[in-house]
């Protein structure tokens, strides 16, 4: 269970600094007119944390472990 907590909690904080950065870079483009072009990549990142914890909580249901994607380990 504790594996499990620590890396879903990972993956989380790797969705929202991806978010975070990737709006962020996406305000600063908008003045050179680019910047629009970032925010459907910042909304299919938040729905692929939402898939992928939702992916994780079924396989934890059912005991087995699952390595999240593209997760930075912070928390260990």
């Amino acid at each position: 269970m504790d594996a499990h907590g620590k890396a879903a909690l990972n993956f989380q904080i790797t969705v929202t600094i991806a978010v975070f950065i990737g709006a962020v870079a996406a305000v600063l483009l908008s003045f050179f007119c680019v910047g629009f072009l970032l925010i459907p990549l910042v909304l299919l990142i938040g729905l692929a944390g939402l898939v992928f914890a939702i992916i994780a909580a079924i396989k934890a249901s059912n005991g087995e472990e699952y390595k999240y994607p593209w997760s930075l380990e912070l928390v260990k």
